[in-house]
């Protein structure tokens, strides 16, 4: 074989082995923990999703829930709620702190009415026209949602994955905490936001 015909070879093999990578194929991901464990921003925004995550795992949710619409909205409310920011809202408000959380300002129509509202996170009432958006799902009761941090890989330029195990604290004579499950949250940074990163996604694992 003369030198053409092994470069065209060669090229030919790459081309075949390009093909049967993976579609979502990338460059390993880069353990950023030690220093990222230091921004004040991402650590602010992984412990207000964490009380929401740790939900989902105890539902047994096995899937990668992305943020859209009235998901988007209903989370926010969650996540408002269970770290003690508030449970009713105006439109601009719902709309900011989901904007804030998940990079999205979706429209409120979705949002249902109060008494249709059984097992939703938001819903509108009627009886406040000041802040008709509001928290209408459950709390944790006497157990308490608990997170540590893994593990925190960057996974491109400005991109995330920040791996939290998920537990729950129990009121009981013993405070037993219980590990549930795993959660891979990951962040973009933007600047738009109040906490200077946005949630594009969770995975439970």
């Amino acid at each position: 074989m003369n030198l053409p015909q092994k470069i065209l070879a060669a090229l030919l093999a790459l081309s075949l082995s390009l093909c049967f990578l993976p579609a979502d194929s990338h460059a390993a991901a880069k353990d950023v923990t030690a220093s990222m464990k230091k921004d004040k921003n991402l650590k602010k925004i992984v412990k207000l999703i964490a009380p929401y995550a740790t939900g989902q795992v105890r539902e047994k949710k096995k899937e990668t829930e992305t943020f859209q619409g009235y998901q988007a909205l209903s989370a926010a409310a969650n996540v408002s709620y269970s770290n003690g920011l508030g449970s009713s809202f105006t439109k601009k408000e719902i709309q900011k702190l989901t904007y804030d959380l998940f990079g999205i300002k979706p429209g409120t129509k979705s949002i249902p009415a109060f008494k249709s509202s059984r097992r939703k996170w938001i819903a509108k009432t009627p009886y406040s026209s000041g802040k008709p958006y509001v928290y209408s799902g459950g709390d944790w009761g006497a157990r308490k949602p608990r997170y540590k941090i893994q593990k925190i890989q960057k996974v491109k330029t400005n991109v995330y994955d920040v791996t939290i195990i998920n537990q729950i604290c129990y009121a009981d004579e013993n405070g037993r905490i219980e590990k549930i499950g795993k959660t891979c949250i990951r962040l973009k940074k933007n600047k738009k936001s109040s906490y200077r990163y946005t949630i594009t996604r969770l995975k439970y694992l």
